[in-house]
Order: structure tokens, then sequence, then C-alpha cells
């Protein structure tokens, strides 16, 4: 094996420290024997993992990381005390001393001891790790508080921090505390008055309703500002009506108070913020109340301003994964092969025999997150709560399968249901794409799997609910893409295709509307970005070539 085939192997199975791989290869060609064909005799998920493993073990001991990693456990120190502690007085305390242990690792190399733990010093940890492993330190830090309550030795108590350490950066969005029932009861009448539109004299009916979505934005700029007001005791929950919030001195000192607000689990972006004012205005002028102040204050404020500017974008968190696929090749043929993936990986399982519930529990989420993709990629890249009502049987099915060979599978939504009330009716791709057989397997073998499914119609029952929640589709999608090297959310799969397909059909903003069921406006609004930079690529190698070098050199 060359170090080509092990650079271009370590890329495929994302081995980590792949800029280390050492220019000796002889204790490769030991291990991994070539066959001239890189990596092509791995046919199985459980060789092509094992070849994974290994190889990361052998690039650990080449530049190494094992024998440095051995070293910090071996260590007898204040941490291995603690680590003993938590594996021992704490309930479940072996499998919380994993997450405690990485995070002892960690303090080792900056030569931190548990006693002087703080929240700057694990600030400053926590910037030179990924970010996916925040969390593992934040778990960490809990553990160590809980045991620090019920620790009654003195000679452990001398080895924990001597205040609590409570952390901010990262830490999830905390929900506004419920309104009062009066004025939670005046708010939702507000927002429904608002979502259903102008009333025709004519035909006695309202307008179009808006949808869910839409509903939740009203929703959540209302409380935010009546939440806020109330805090700032300008609001009096028991005698002032909710409509106080639309006047001009309660509107500009909440405005101020949500500017000011540092607190990473309440604050809101400026693109947030923007949006949740263009919400009170019309939510204002709905009441009769006059709304030039607010109009003006969307001109004048920088912060509005900046949140207007950040609309016109994609944001940031999007653009990078559009990035990654535009700039890494074995990224974008993971992301279309994610449905073959996801059902190879259950299929494993199944192989093995199911040895606990928690390998039922992983059959099940591998073969969602295949059906899921299958759809999306290959069939139209749905927003989640369209995905997560798609309907198998019954009088409201609008995922159709063929009942006869030969026919596609096709989905059909009314305009009513989605976000922008377009509807949708499309196909999913077949042959090739595996999709449709990916599909078929979900029904057959996994769907039934779920206690829900005998008394379900949607084409994902839960365990309890007669359908799956939106966050575990997000959070099984996130948790295994990012083992796969493209972290993704499922509105990923629109930004993807949409990026993919501007790329090879630069300008064709109305195809790539078709595709995702927009305006070609929206689009062109959010990936307008891949045109310009292609732009400015030409303009860079004309100017080359007229310098008299080639783009190869």
């Amino acid at each position: 094996m060359t170090i080509a085939q092990v650079r271009r192997c370590a890329t495929i199975y994302s081995v980590n420290r792949l800029a280390d791989v050492p220019a000796d290869l002889s204790k490769f060609r030991a291990k991994f024997p070539s066959n001239g064909s890189d990596c092509a005799h791995f046919k199985t998920f459980k060789a092509r993992d094992a070849f994974r493993k290994k190889m990361i073990s052998v690039l650990k001991r080449f530049d190494g990381t094992m024998d440095a990693e051995r070293e910090l456990r071996a260590k007898e120190d204040d941490w291995n005390i603690l680590l003993d502690a938590v594996r021992n007085d704490l309930p479940k305390g072996r499998m919380k001393a994993v997450s405690v242990s990485v995070f002892a690792n960690e303090c080792r190399r900056s030569d931190l001891k548990p006693n002087q733990l703080a929240e700057k010093k694990i600030e400053e940890i926590c910037q030179c790790m990924p970010p996916e492993h925040y969390a593992i330190i934040r778990k960490a830090t809990k553990y160590i508080q809980e045991l620090k309550s019920i620790s009654q030795s003195k000679s452990l108590s001398a080895l924990l921090p001597v205040r609590d350490i409570v952390l901010t950066s990262g830490a999830r969005r905390s929900p506004l505390r419920k309104l009062p029932d009066c004025l939670n009861e005046q708010a939702e009448t507000l927002v429904l008055q608002i979502a259903r539109g102008d009333y025709d004299e004519i035909l006695d009916e309202y307008g179009r309703h808006a949808s869910d979505g839409a509903i939740g934005v009203f929703r959540a700029a209302l409380r935010k500002f009546v939440q806020i007001a109330i805090e700032l005791n300008i609001l009096d929950p028991e005698t002032d009506p909710l409509q106080k919030v639309f006047e001009k001195n309660v509107f500009i000192e909440c405005m101020r108070a949500i500017i000011a607000d540092q607190d990473p689990s309440r604050s809101i972006s400026k693109r947030t913020l923007h949006t949740y004012v263009g919400r009170m205005i019309a939510m204002a002028a709905h009441c009769g109340y006059p709304v030039d102040f607010m109009k003006q204050s969307m001109k004048t404020n920088r912060i509005l301003r900046q949140g207007y500017a950040d609309s016109q974008v994609m944001a940031k968190q999007p653009e990078k994964f559009c990035r990654k696929l535009l700039g890494d090749r074995t990224a974008e043929i993971t992301f279309h092969s994610l449905h073959v993936t996801f059902m190879d990986n259950s299929k494993r399982i199944l192989r093995g025999g199911q040895s606990s519930p928690n390998d039922e529990y992983r059959i099940n989420r591998f073969g969602v997150l295949a059906a899921m993709s299958s759809i999306s990629l290959w069939g139209s890249p749905l927003r989640i709560e369209n995905l997560r009502n798609l309907q198998l049987f019954g009088p409201e099915a609008n995922l159709l399968m063929p009942k006869r060979k030969g026919q596609p599978v096709k989905i059909t939504i009314c305009g009513k249901e989605t976000k922008n009330r377009r509807p949708i009716d499309a196909q999913i791709l077949d042959n090739r794409t595996r999709a449709v057989e990916v599909l078929r397997w979900f029904i057959q073998e996994i769907r039934p799997r779920f206690p829900t499914a005998s008394n379900s119609n949607y084409l994902f029952p839960g365990y309890k609910a007669d359908r799956l929640s939106s966050t575990a589709f997000g959070n099984a999608l996130y948790s295994h893409t990012r083992d796969l090297g493209i972290p993704m959310h499922p509105h990923n799969f629109r930004h993807g295709l949409a990026t993919l397909y501007l790329r090879d059909h630069p300008g064709e903003y109305g195809q790539a509307a078709r595709l995702l069921h927009n305006t070609s406006a929206t689009v062109r609004k959010h990936y307008a970005w891949i045109d310009v930079e292609r732009e400015l690529f030409e303009v860079q190698r004309e100017i080359a070539r007229k310098a008299g070098f080639r783009h190869e050199d």
C-alpha cells in the first residue's frame, strides 16, 4: 500500500490525523497488504469499520498520540482520585466517569487541577476542542458538581472546586417562562386572528390561513416582548391588557433590554430581532395602534439594519455546510448516499442479532434516517413538518406507493399544508439511486417494529405517539451524520441539493426554485454567493491567462 493509497483510504473513511501519515509505510504494509485497488476489497460495513479503527490506531502510534493518552490515563494525580469517586459514589458512576475522564485529560494537558476549575478556565479549554465536544464538558462539570453536593469526605472535598461552576457559553436555549393565564389567552387570540387573514364580506370567509411555522413566529415575537415587559415592571399582568406592549415607551424599553441582554441562553440574533419587530408591526397595526415609530426604528436602528442585511443572505451555519459539499468530493458522495449508508447500518445490527433494547432502538433509528434520506435526496427535499406528516395509509395518504410495476412513488401535498402555500407534487427517482428500494425496505422491515405502527397512518410512527417528533428526526440525523463527517440538520437536505444543482447549472434559479417548491427570488437571495464566487474565479483565471499563465500552473 503506497502513501497515496493510505491518504486516499484515510480520507474516504474519515480517519483522524491524516496530516500525520508518515513517509515510512513499512508498518502499514505489514498490516494492510496492497491488492492494487486501494480499499475495494472491503465490501462490508464491518470490514470497513474494522479497517478504519485499525488505521486510526496505527496513526496514533506513529505520531505518539496513543502513548501520550496512555501516560495521561496512568498518571497518579488528583484527577485519578476524583475519577474513582465518580465511579464509586455516583449512581451509574461508570457511565458518568467516561465524560469526566475526557474532561480530566484535557485539564491535565493544561496543568489544571480539579480544585482550580472555574468558568473562564473551562471556556479556554473548550476553545481548543471541537464544538461537538462541548456537551461532554458540560456533562463532566455537572457530574463533578453532583459529586461535590453528596461528598462527606474532607480529603475529597479538598480536591473539588470551592465555587459552583456555571457554564454559559454554548448553553441550550432557555424557554421563556409561561405567561400568566389571562395574558396567555389574549396572546393566543391575537395570534390566531392574525393567522386567519382578512375577512371577505362577499364570501363570508377569512383569507388563507398562515402556516404553522408562520404562526409560531408571531407567537414567539409576542411572547418575547410581553415577557420582557413583565420583567421590567412596565406591564402589570394583573391589570394591564396585552396590547400595552404596542405602546411606544413600552416597545422602546423592551427593545433596549433585548439588545442589551448578553445571556447566551436568552439572547436572540439580530436577524431574529428584525423578524420579531416585523411581526410586532403587523400585530400592532391589526389592533389599531400607530406603528410609525416601529417602522422608523427599522430604518434608523443599526441592530435592526444589520438584522435585515443578515436576512438577505444565507445564515453562517448552512453556508458552512454548503461550502463543505462544494469543496469536498468525499463529503458530496457521502451526502448523496446517506440513504444507503443508513440502511446498511441498520441491516448490520439486524444480522448481528439484537442483544439489548438499545440495539432495537438503533435498528429503528437507522431505518427512519434511511427512509427520510431517500425521500429528501431523490424525491423532494421536504421541510421537517411536511416530512413527519407524510401519511402512508388512510383517506389523506400523501405518499402513494405504486400498485403496479413501473409506476413511480409519488408525494402529493396540498398548498395549505406547506410553509409558502405552494403545493408539492413530486416522485421519487428509482433505479440506480436505490431510493425506492430503501423506502420499500423501511416500510416492510422497519416500520412494523414500531409499537404504534398498526394504529398509525403516518409513514414514521412513534413509540408512544402516532408519529415521530421533529426533535427525534433532528437529533438522530445530526448525531449520525456527524460520525460520517458531514454534521447536518434536516433542513440541510434543501440547502445541499440546491447548492449542488446551482454549482452545475449557474444562474438557473427557476429550476432550483422548482426543486425546493419556492420562489426564484428567495433562491437567488440565499444562493447568489455561489455564482458570485464562480464569476470572481473566472475573472482571476482570465487575468492569469492574459498574463501568460495557465490555470494548471
